[in-house]
């Protein structure tokens, strides 16, 4: 579990929106044994992937005389399910 606040302040320029979110990344495993020689297990998890600061300060940020970098305010982390895998396994 994650529990975040962000505030974005840049000198001279107004505030940036506050931001409040709780995350839940739960992860499941589950493992089943049918005999001594056979085994199977089942699994998956919730992923978040963050956006970096300069993708979410709408402010330029200037790199040289001839590039700058400008984010989006509304850009937000999003959360990515990594698929649930099964794996069978056989004692020798």
């Amino acid at each position: 579990m994650e529990y975040t606040h962000t505030d974005g302040k840049v000198k001279g320029q107004p505030d940036l929106k506050t931001r409040d979110y709780l995350n839940i990344f739960p992860t499941l495993y589950l493992g089943f044994t049918p005999s001594e020689r056979h085994a199977l297990s089942l699994e998956g998890t919730i992923r978040l992937n963050r956006p970096h600061f300069s993708q979410l300060s709408p402010y330029p940020l200037y790199e040289n005389q001839y590039s700058t970098i400008a984010g989006r305010k509304t850009c937000a982390p999003r959360s990515r399910a990594h698929s649930p895998s099964a794996t069978p396994s056989t004692a020798r």
